[in-house]
């Protein structure tokens, strides 16, 4: 298991979080997306893979300022990276689309 994935499996086993016959976790979250150029701090549904069939590890639902206009949705292990400290989950990356960016996710309160 690479350090993304377990910092994935870290995130969901200390937060409780149920997962799918099929290794997928659904639930809502508290998410602040911060780019060089845009920032959207959003409660919304996120969806954590473990199914060896899916392409990203991570997705989340948009929802009001977090668009696909301005925002990713879709995370994975390789051209992210994921960190886990232990309550939140830290998703870092660069793109033509936001330059550098960082994601954190907690469960919503």
């Amino acid at each position: 298991m690479t350090s993304g994935m377990q910092a994935l499996n870290d995130f969901v086993d200390t937060h409780g979080i149920e997962r799918s016959s099929t290794g997928r976790c659904t639930f809502d979250a508290d998410v602040d997306f911060v780019g060089d150029h845009n920032r959207a701090v959003e409660e919304t549904e996120v969806t954590i893979s473990f199914h060896t069939g899916d392409r990203n590890q991570v997705r989340m639902t948009p929802k009001g300022d977090l668009t696909l206009k301005f925002f990713h949705m879709d995370f994975a292990d390789g051209p992210q990276e994921f960190q886990f400290d232990g309550q939140i989950l830290t998703i870092t990356g660069n793109s033509q689309k936001m330059d550098n960016y960082k994601v954190t996710v907690q469960p919503a309160r």
